[in-house]
């Protein structure tokens, strides 16, 4: 066997891009494929700490199935409940989580990982490969009606002994080890998977993780409520209980914020964010760059839309700056490709400037010379959704579109998405995050725009299909040469961006926290899910 390859250059790039935004000091080296702990805290010696962290964000968990979650909240407490084989470092490299070491043959499909000894569930099981291969094997067998796509690759998962598991994948797959550092890889107790199935994340008695915390109460749509797992393997949690609390307005966030309910608030406006910025003496503002975007995707089965040529005029008849200035100053940066600086296959390929007389000439060349009437999709769930919608709304109006404007609720949104077969689906555009935690084309593109199967279980939500885009993008997931990969989706980005274009890709966006002076401990992943583990926050 031979050790594997990193994708070093992915590595370089985004430590490069984060050297600009927050000082850090770019690594080229390899590194090993030892596990590490993460750094703990620092501390200082005189300040006291609190035994609980309360943190906000604007809407509720959807489930504790770490497999099957989709947002960046749900995301964050299953960072706190659950481990992968897996991780990255502070400089996103790949480092190993449950497995210790690994290797991939000289075959380039089969991959082995040996495990650590001794690591417990919270009921004090200790976990083994045979949980993986139950995990593994229940969401690849799609008569269990999920879809976890970062498993697509796989065709085998074998046990060798209780701390040896090889993973078979179709092809060699050159983002194998960035995608198994995604909380959507994540172990379960296989005695649980048998007792809940589908169920499993649904209630805090279906969990059984092996993360640093354990939830201990979920009150839908108030707060979650987690205790630090004092067995846990590695740097035990840094506060005795976690309040992942939900505060749905920004305004009352603030408030929450100012008058120490809470330690550390996400998602607050703009405005509030210059606000207590301005006050160093009581608070801190952490601002990073991230993976993450937000667009509007097209609706690609909705006939009209369907028509690159209307596309095409769209993305030119909108102006993004007023939105950027207006909505969201200071906090994020006019979007230069389909997917951000920090991912894998970025290629600049600049702003894409309003020019409304070449948006009218595609609109006529596409036979709407005096344009049409359409509908954009947007929900609350996403800062200032609505605002955005608007302001698109208006300047679509200019060019003879009139796009009526349909506000959902997020479950329903979220429904809508996933489930919705494409003879009943009715988004023709709708907003929607960019982003994936891998910091990788695959995982960001292939998965939503790529094709599957299945039409109802997938993540190519707008029903996107460009030939050229899926042949690349399945020719790049099984090619090891980092640079051809690299090649491929530039080439994807292009048609993507500007000639077949899937959304209006509007801003790349910082990871914006506001915290209480004296809050210390946060760990960084490529997209703007927070780690709390190792938070903890002055009396």
């Amino acid at each position: 066997m031979k050790k594997t390859k990193k994708a070093i250059s992915t590595v370089v790039a985004i430590c490069l891009v984060l050297a600009c935004f927050a000082g850090c000091s770019p690594n080229t080296a390899p590194g090993n494929n030892e596990a590490t702990t993460p750094v703990p805290a620092v501390t200082s010696p005189d300040m006291a700490y609190k035994d609980t962290l309360v943190y906000s964000h604007n809407t509720d968990i959807t489930t504790l199935n770490p497999n099957i979650q989709n947002g960046t909240n749900t995301e964050a407490v299953a960072l706190l409940c659950y481990n992968t084989l897996l991780k990255f470092d502070e400089n996103f490299e790949v480092i190993g989580d449950l497995a210790e070491s690994w290797e991939v043959a000289d075959d380039n499909i089969t991959w082995t990982f040996r495990l650590r000894h001794g690591v417990q569930f919270h009921n004090g099981k200790e976990m083994t490969a045979d949980d993986f291969k139950a995990t593994y094997d229940f969401y690849m067998n799609p008569s269990n009606g999920f879809a976890v796509a970062s498993l697509r690759q796989l065709t085998e998962v074998r046990v060798e002994d209780d701390y040896t598991l090889v993973l078979v994948t179709k092809e060699p797959f050159g983002v194998m080890e960035r995608t198994f550092c995604d909380i959507e890889t994540a172990v379960l107790d296989a005695d649980y998977l048998e007792k809940y199935g589908s169920e499993l994340g649904n209630s805090i008695e279906s969990v059984n993780g092996t993360g640093p915390y354990k939830p201990a109460k979920w009150v839908k749509d108030s707060a979650v409520t987690l205790e630090r797992f004092e067995n846990y393997f590695g740097e035990k949690g840094a506060s005795k209980t976690i309040v992942m609390q939900v505060i749905p307005e920004a305004a009352s966030a603030a408030i929450a914020l100012e008058t120490g309910e809470v330690d550390v608030a996400n998602g607050l406006t703009a405005e509030d964010v210059a606000r207590l910025k301005a006050d160093e003496d009581n608070f801190t503002i952490v601002k990073r760059p991230t993976v993450n975007q937000r667009l509007f995707r097209f609706g690609c089965n909705d006939e009209v839309i369907s028509n690159p040529l209307v596309r095409q005029a769209i993305i030119y008849a909108i102006d993004r700056q007023p939105i950027i200035d207006g909505l969201f100053p200071g906090l994020v940066e006019p979007a230069t490709c389909s997917v951000s600086p920090l991912t894998f296959g970025y290629k600049d390929m600049g702003v894409i400037e309003q020019d409304q007389e070449k948006a009218k000439q595609l609109l006529s060349e596409a036979g709407y010379p005096d344009g049409f009437t359409t509908k954009i999709c947007t929900t609350e769930r996403y800062e200032k959704g609505v605002q955005i919608a608007e302001v698109l709304a208006s300047q679509l109006e200019e060019v003879g579109i009139k796009a009526e404007i349909e506000v959902i609720e997020w479950a329903a949104f979220q429904t809508g998405w996933q489930n919705t077969p494409r003879s009943e689906f009715d988004m023709p555009m709708f907003i929607m995050g960019g982003g994936y935690g891998s910091a990788d084309c695959d995982a960001e593109l292939h998965m939503l725009f790529g094709d599957f199967e299945d039409e109802t279980a997938r993540k190519n939500y707008g029903f996107y299909h460009n030939d050229e885009v899926s042949g690349l993008l399945d020719k790049a997931a099984v090619t090891i040469a980092q640079d051809e990969r690299l090649a491929m989706y530039n080439r994807v980005n292009e048609i993507l961006y500007l000639e077949d274009p899937g959304a209006i890709w509007l801003f790349d966006q910082y990871q914006i926290l506001s915290t209480r002076k004296g809050v210390t401990g946060f760990t960084y992943l490529p997209n703007s899910v927070v780690n709390l583990a190792w938070v903890k926050a002055p009396k």
